[in-house]
């Protein structure tokens, strides 16, 4: 009997505070339902906007990938373009630098101009991923590249400071080694004064200046050759008025008759 007790009036305690919070909350149910609503919304919204960055995230990579199987620069440079502030696109402008790095290095020893033009580019890429990017692995790699880019442009100054930046920052990473190999290599004197040359010499063309060449093939019109033959072979080879002709002497040689072989006897029977 006692738990029975017990038992109502608990339930009649919870059934007066169901009935109180109704009364309570009664004015305010519009808006209570007005929220759950909302919230549910927010909750579809963020399903589908996940979704979609999946699916865009999927894009872009791609479009690097396939841009980085072009090797061509320009390409990167687009998919940075159409992701702006994205992962995909510091990665993008990232690998850009290193190819116009790499081709500016190349042109060093042929078109300085050019070299010193795509040299400027990689190193203005360079700076632009150090100041968007927070992953460690992108900023050392554009730290060194950058390091690179500037001695490339005989800057030895600001390629030693990233060199050592490198060497500091990141000390067991994949450049450590590398970048303190150049610091010591840049403290010598040899290479400094390599350097001043280097910034005085002027690359040669390869070749000559080679002659204009058509760009099509000339037309050859059958209608513009003269009627009759074009060449009349000469047959007398200048020949004319020679009546006796001299026919060389032919005779043949009589062959030797052969000697008989002396100290020979013919053998005895």
């Amino acid at each position: 009997m006692k738990s029975e007790r017990r038992h109502e009036l608990e339930h009649n305690v919870l059934a007066d505070w169901l009935a109180d919070t109704h009364e309570r909350t009664k004015p305010y149910q519009n808006a209570i339902l007005g929220g759950l609503i909302l919230l549910a919304a927010l909750i579809v919204v963020a399903a589908v906007w996940r979704t979609m960055a999946q699916r865009q995230a999927a894009r872009a990579w791609g479009a690097y990938f396939r841009a980085i199987q072009t090797g061509q620069p320009g390409d990167l440079e687009d998919v940075a373009g159409d992701y702006p502030g994205s992962h995909v696109a510091q990665w993008s402008a990232t690998a850009a630098a290193d190819l116009r790095l790499a081709l500016g290095c190349n042109l060093l020893f042929s078109d300085k101009p050019s070299a010193l033009h795509e040299l400027r580019r990689a190193t203005d890429q360079y700076l632009q991923v150090l100041q968007q990017s927070r992953e460690a692995t992108l900023l050392e790699r554009a730290t060194f590249g950058l390091a690179r880019a500037y001695e490339a442009q005989l800057d030895l100054q600001r390629a030693a400071e990233r060199y050592q930046q490198v060497a500091d920052r990141w000390p067991e990473g994949p450049y450590a080694q590398a970048a303190n190999d150049r610091l010591s290599a840049l403290d010598s004197r040899p290479v400094r004064e390599l350097a001043d040359k280097f910034a005085q010499w002027e690359p040669t063309p390869a070749v000559d200046d080679l002659p204009d060449f058509p760009a099509t093939a000339p037309e050859f019109d059958l209608d513009a050759l003269p009627d009759g033959p074009v060449f009349t072979p000469k047959t007398d080879f200048g020949l004319e008025g020679l009546d006796d002709v001299v026919e060389p002497d032919v005779t043949p040689l009589e062959p030797d008759e052969p000697e008989a072989e002396s100290g020979l006897d013919e053998p005895s029977m």
